[in-house]
């Protein structure tokens, strides 16, 4: 009986850990890559491409500058779609652009949800609070180890 109960107490399938070791055999010189096809995540070449497609005409860029931009303050609305958006393709992202970006980006979100405007702050509702970290949950873990993403995740928004 205590086997079972520390067996089921035991499994962390909380967290898949995506498998970017190899990211770097795909760079090609002086070309960028967003993303790749992961067998495990997402095998269409096609949705691959539009990504990569996304980040070469400066899609990536567009939504970091929108939500960075403190002369007229994102609504949450708008954040909450951007960042939702970014965290469904979490598994798909190349690592050196991920490294990079998604830093970025949580620091643009924290900074906008915590020095919004009231006008901003009025619209704020818990379900697009919700998909704003649930977005983060997936996209932190490929930056942080697991205890460093819980304690980034609730010191940016005052747990």
């Amino acid at each position: 009986m205590a086997k079972k109960l520390f067996m089921g107490s035991s499994s962390n399938t909380e967290d898949p850990v995506i498998d970017d070791s190899n990211d770097k055999v795909y760079l090609e010189e002086g070309k960028k890559l967003y993303a790749i096809t992961r067998p495990a995540h997402c095998k269409s070449a096609f949705m691959v491409k539009m990504v990569n497609r996304f980040g070469e005409e400066g899609g990536f860029d567009k939504i970091l500058q929108r939500i960075s931009d403190i002369e007229n303050w994102a609504p949450i609305e708008i954040v909450s779609l951007m960042v939702t958006l970014v965290g469904e393709l979490h598994s798909v992202l190349h690592r050196d652009f991920a490294l990079n970006y998604i830093v970025r980006l949580k620091e643009a979100v924290w900074n906008n949800l915590l020095k919004s405007p009231d006008g901003n702050i009025r619209n704020f509702t818990k379900e697009r609070i919700d998909n704003i970290l649930k977005a983060f949950d997936d996209l932190l873990k490929r930056v942080y180890s697991l205890p460093e993403k819980n304690e980034v995740r609730l010191s940016g928004l005052g747990k």
